[in-house]
């Protein structure tokens, strides 16, 4: 039922206790790992995520394709319209590549200190672009032709990843009820694997600080950060429903970090 599924995310993130429980469990999950420092935690642990990420990717790229009408997705994807270039859209587009290559945020600086002289840089570079790309077309893959086959015109933010796609494949599912649910839980799976990840990168370059400018105890650090980082995003996940305190000039807190953060201080 889509009231159902929208009626659920609203009541969710009204809920002053539940956001930020979760908010804070994923902290911890991901401290767990920091503390283990990049090859005994965040390597072991992207040895598994990255693949299984990318598994999940490729099997709902296929369902998605295999939908009716999903070729008006593909087209919608792929095909440019430069009429609508302006220079909000160029700053988006500019602060996503930022965030996806992880430039402007001290995480090239911190795992490339763990490389070995022997690293062809260059070669290494042009890898993870490529494969970032790659990763990226492959999301707009998933969404667009699942979207476009029920009729529904994707929209951007929280909604779209927790009001709209579960209604998606729903409906895209409906002949096969269970698929549907199966489609959903791995996408869930895949963002939460995603969203972990990118945590841990950037969780460790703030450690990294603490251990090794500062001289601080490696969990000392780690547990600072996460303490710090945790209680910020407590009140940004309360801003998204819980209370309107948490708004300033039209916008929720989260909204606020994410337009500094992505569209100014990334491309400075």
């Amino acid at each position: 039922d889509p009231t159902f599924v929208a009626n659920y995310f609203k009541e969710f993130s009204s809920d002053p206790v539940r956001p930020v429980m979760w908010t804070v469990a994923i902290f911890l999950i991901c401290h767990f790992v920091i503390i283990h420092g990049v090859r005994g935690g965040i390597e072991k642990a992207s040895k598994v995520m990255m693949p299984l990420l990318f598994i999940l990717l490729l099997i709902i790229v296929v369902a998605a394709c295999l939908l009716p009408d999903a070729g008006k997705g593909v087209e919608f994807l792929l095909k440019p319209d430069f009429g609508k270039v302006d220079r909000n859209v160029f700053l988006n587009a500019l602060g996503q590549s930022f965030y996806s290559m992880s430039i402007g945020m001290g995480c090239i600086c911190t795992y490339a200190s763990y490389f070995s002289r022997q690293t062809n840089l260059f070669k290494s570079a042009l890898q993870i672009s490529i494969i970032d790309l790659l990763v990226a077309v492959l999301a707009g893959l998933m969404i667009f032709p699942a979207a476009f086959s029920v009729g529904v015109s994707p929209d951007s933010g929280p909604s779209l990843i927790f009001i709209t796609l579960p209604n998606v494949f729903n409906q895209a599912f409906a002949s096969l009820p269970v698929l549907g649910w199966i489609i959903s839980l791995l996408f869930y799976v895949l963002l939460s694997v995603a969203a972990l990840t990118s945590l841990m990168s950037l969780h460790e370059v703030n450690t990294s600080f603490f251990y090794e400018e500062l001289k601080i105890d490696r969990k000392k650090g780690a547990t600072i950060v996460t303490v710090s980082c945790a209680i910020i995003g407590a009140f940004c996940s309360l801003s998204l429903g819980a209370t309107d305190k948490l708004s300033f000039f039209g916008k929720a807190l989260f909204d606020w970090f994410d337009f500094v953060t992505g569209q100014i201080f990334l491309p400075l």
